[in-house]
């Protein structure tokens, strides 16, 4: 956004809302992996991607470069794509937590009037849209039966919850608990990162430290309690389990050391460290936006900025 950036080579996810202006727009190949094999763009990504070249306003015209592999990619095929009826999109609706508390915040019980007005409820047959309505009744029980909402309006743990999106419900726990407001700096940026950390299949746990053993101990009773009201009520996906992998090399970025040393902590790749502890800063940053008292947010901004340090803090990078 501040134009210091001439060039990036990502992934299709870049073209998926960013609002990133990009003059040109390059495809390395017309093919990509669709779930279980590789295949040709359908006409409907293609364009989600070629669409970024050219901003209304900014410039007055946009270019897309494709490379080619004609063993890969035939005539007739690259006809398709590029001048193919665009697919059919299909609403996958799951309102989040914090989405219907928003929504319940403004629209009390009326919140169900809301639905019959979506996308998802225009498109689907009476029996989706009636699936779609039970998860919703089922996600507004499962918070009045927790204190998010208490006779028909949102409680301050359900504020708390409202701001916090992806992980309302255990983070709200352990803010109506006072556990939150409890932990000392370093105990709040492991709590972020196992929040975010997603395992690869087959990793294993590492041996925990007191302070990040006590907390596994609490989140992991904590969860499980959690899901099973979502199961009794079928409510899909889970919460979001709280995985400790990169716990030991947390504690030694905040204790200061270099990033090459935290390697030797985990077996996670570079750059999937920084990631993670990137996602973590700005969970924090929610959490500072929710109704907490001032020792917590001063606590939570030291946290902050030992964490967004040396090569996590992306906009230091970019502006030295």
């Amino acid at each position: 956004t501040s134009r210091l950036i001439k060039v990036i080579f990502t992934t299709e996810t870049f073209a998926l809302g960013i609002n990133m202006p990009a003059r040109t727009v390059v495809f390395d190949e017309l093919r990509k992996f669709y779930g279980s094999s590789y295949a040709s763009l359908r006409t409907r990504d293609f364009y989600q991607m070629a669409g970024r070249s050219g901003r209304r306003g900014i410039d007055t015209e946009g270019f897309v470069y494709s490379r080619l592999n004609l063993h890969r990619t035939s005539p007739q095929e690259l006809n398709r794509i590029i001048y193919g009826e665009p697919e059919k999109v299909y609403s996958r609706f799951n309102a989040s937590y914090a989405t219907i508390l928003n929504l319940y915040n403004k629209y009390n019980e009326r919140l169900y009037d809301i639905y019959p007005l979506s996308f998802h409820y225009f498109q689907e047959r009476k029996n989706a849209s009636r699936k779609a309505l039970n998860l919703m009744r089922s996600k507004v029980r499962i918070l009045k039966d927790m204190g998010y909402i208490k006779n028909n309006a949102v409680t301050s743990k359900g504020i708390f919850a409202s701001k916090v999106y992806g992980y309302e419900l255990s983070l709200s726990e352990l803010y109506e608990k006072g556990i939150l407001e409890h932990l000392s700096d370093k105990e709040l940026a492991i709590l972020a990162v196992a929040l975010v950390f997603e395992p690869r299949k087959g990793a294993h746990r590492p041996r925990l430290s007191k302070k990040a053993r006590n907390l596994f101990d609490i989140t992991e009773d904590m969860v499980e309690r959690i899901r099973k009201r979502e199961r009794h009520l079928a409510i899909v996906p889970f919460s979001k389990n709280y995985f400790y992998n990169l716990s030991p090399a947390i504690e030694a970025w905040m204790e200061k050391e270099d990033f090459d040393k935290i390697l030797h902590y985990t077996n996670t790749d570079e750059g999937e460290i920084i990631r993670y502890f990137r996602m973590s800063i700005q969970i924090l940053h929610e959490i500072l936006d929710a109704p907490i008292n001032d020792t917590t947010k001063d606590r939570i901004k030291k946290t902050i900025s030992s964490m967004n340090r040396d090569i996590i803090d992306a906009e230091k990078q970019l502006r030295t």
